[in-house]
């Protein structure tokens, strides 16, 4: 995810809707992302969706690059060798609000386009977790504040040592420091898993943008 995927301004908690997540099996989670109609038909047609290095924002392939290195190592290697993550959300604004408010995540949508906003379970060893606006030095490729072991002014050291020794603690999602001291409960945290198969898909809605609304397209019966 990215600044451009971000979300507007936080609404007041009077204004959020109160949405937990039901409790699943030991060692699953309940995810949501949003995917362009094209590519929900083809996860019905295919029976899993996948992301392609190709097709990631080319201001950003250094920092998804290593993003891929840490699902990598933590998850296993990819399906595939092009494979890119599938971006989802694990909590979406603290444990006040965990499910997403899906107008506001398709907020860009083009005038009369339909995204599909996707509900699903994976299991533990699937996914890799992070801290979303701590995500944000790693798109903008910043070293974090000292508190986090590297100094901004780190001589000696080449600019990707200095950038990428701080960005693990993008997965410490219990880390607070002295300029960053949001805890747990309050923190976006988003997910990344290597691929969306059909069975794991709980509910699928589809929204519309109609002028500068968002419309639920109901379902057939």
């Amino acid at each position: 995810m990215h600044r451009e995927t971000s979300r507007p301004e936080r609404r007041p908690d009077s204004q959020r809707a109160k949405k937990t997540c039901a409790q699943l099996g030991p060692g699953q989670h309940r995810l949501w992302t949003t995917q362009s109609l094209k590519r929900w038909q083809r996860l019905e047609c295919t029976g899993v969706l996948r992301g392609t290095v190709a097709s990631a924002y080319p201001d950003f392939r250094e920092s998804y690059a290593w993003m891929r290195a840490q699902m990598t190592s933590q998850l296993g290697p990819p399906p595939k060798p092009d494979t890119s993550p599938i971006w989802a959300w694990y909590q979406y604004d603290g444990v006040a609000q965990i499910e997403p408010d899906f107008p506001d995540l398709v907020h860009e949508a083009r005038q009369g386009e339909v995204v599909a906003a996707i509900e699903f379970t994976v299991t533990e060893p699937e996914v890799l977790l992070s801290d979303y606006e701590l995500w944000h030095f790693v798109l903008g490729r910043w070293v974090f504040p000292g508190e986090v072991g590297v100094p901004r002014d780190a001589g000696g050291r080449s600019e990707a040592e200095k950038f990428e020794g701080s960005w693990p603690k993008i997965f410490d999602l219990d880390w607070v420091g002295d300029e960053y001291d949001v805890p747990r409960s309050e923190k976006s945290i988003q997910a990344c898993v290597w691929e969306l198969r059909a069975s794991q898909v709980l509910r699928v809605d589809h929204w519309i943008r109609k002028g500068e609304r968002f419309w639920k397209i109901p379902k057939r019966r």
